[in-house]
């Protein structure tokens, strides 16, 4: 679908325009806000990013190269089928689905914590294993550049006073 402003300017185009100056500032316009979503992304930030939603922002900021903080909660939401988030194949679907209720038992605080320390790992492990696969594309490697880039993620946990779900997982990249 386009646009108010796309359909103003091609209608004013294909009405042979008297010039108006707003008809041209409005194409203008509409032309700068598609340059805009081209620009490379510097940083991802995914708070209170349900489920699968933090494994996209991981795949989103790798394949960016950019730095990032994830604050995920609600471990046992999948939104992205048929998307199955690389740590997962760190153990077997159970397991997998186990670790995830863990993590919601509220009424059982450290269990939780533990459980949400072992997914974010994995999150981090898998996220750091992805850096190889990132030099493929189409299945040729890509020239490296002069500057090697790598990710270095931690786990950083805030006052659960604050939010239960309050581990973050916080990459940079750094030059080597």
């Amino acid at each position: 679908g386009s646009t108010a402003k796309e359909e103003k300017a091609n209608n004013n185009n294909n009405n042979n325009s008297d010039g108006n100056d707003d008809d041209v500032s409005d194409a203008n316009s509409n032309n700068n806000n598609k340059d805009q979503r081209h620009k490379p992304v510097d940083f991802v930030v995914a708070l209170h990013a349900c489920g699968d939603l933090s494994d996209m922002a991981l795949s989103f900021a790798s394949s960016h190269s950019c730095d990032f903080i994830v604050c995920p909660c609600c471990y046992v939401k999948r939104y992205l089928a048929p998307f199955t988030p690389h740590w997962h194949t760190f153990c077997t679907h159970q397991e997998v689905d186990s670790l995830s209720r863990l993590v919601e038992l509220d009424d059982q605080r450290e269990v939780s914590r533990r459980a949400m320390l072992v997914v974010n790992s994995m999150r981090r492990n898998a996220f750091e294993e992805r850096e190889d696969e990132d030099g493929v594309v189409d299945g040729r490697k890509r020239q490296e550049t002069k500057v090697k880039r790598k990710r270095r993620v931690v786990l950083e946990e805030f006052d659960n006073r604050i939010s239960r779900r309050n581990i973050a997982l916080v990459g940079t990249v750094v030059s080597s």
